[in-house]
């Protein structure tokens, strides 16, 4: 999940110094984010519904893609961790309360990102009229050494 807001932050960076143009080759990252989450939720693990609210979580980083309402997405991405965060509370409440703040920790950090888009990038990820052309590669989704938004990240 990290990697995955560290590639929301460097996508957000790179709007910021740039000109609006195909998002797509921008997302590598984020969708391979995706794609371990989906594939790491384990049925049988004490956790699943840890794994399934953080996946419901990650799932937040499409309000990217939206021209309009992304405020409202990640609010409705609060509900659906929600869903699998108070079978977390339930079950942990009263015998390991570390859990229970895992939750309310999640859900603060997609409460606080709603509060940062309604403040910056109503009604959608803002770009920089005035910037550069955004690079043609993505970074690698195994790492963010040597990305071509390093130097982006870094400010």
């Amino acid at each position: 999940t990290k990697r995955g807001f560290e590639a929301q932050r460097a996508l957000v960076v790179l709007a910021s110094k740039c000109k609006q143009g195909d998002l797509q080759p921008h997302l590598s990252d984020i969708k391979a984010v995706y794609l371990d989450m989906k594939g790491s939720v384990d049925p049988r693990s004490d956790h699943v519904n840890h794994a399934k609210a953080v996946n419901e979580a990650v799932q937040s980083a499409n309000w990217l893609m939206m021209p309009s309402g992304a405020a409202d997405f990640v609010s409705e991405a609060i509900g659906s961790t929600d869903f699998w965060a108070n079978k977390v509370r339930v079950e942990y409440k009263a015998k390991s309360p570390e859990h229970v703040e895992f939750c309310v920790a999640l859900k603060a950090l997609l409460q606080g990102l709603v509060k940062y888009i309604k403040a910056h990038h109503v009604p959608g990820l803002k770009w920089n009229p005035r910037g550069g052309a955004a690079a043609p590669q993505p970074w690698p989704a195994s790492s963010t050494l040597g990305s071509p938004y390093a130097a982006l990240t870094a400010s």
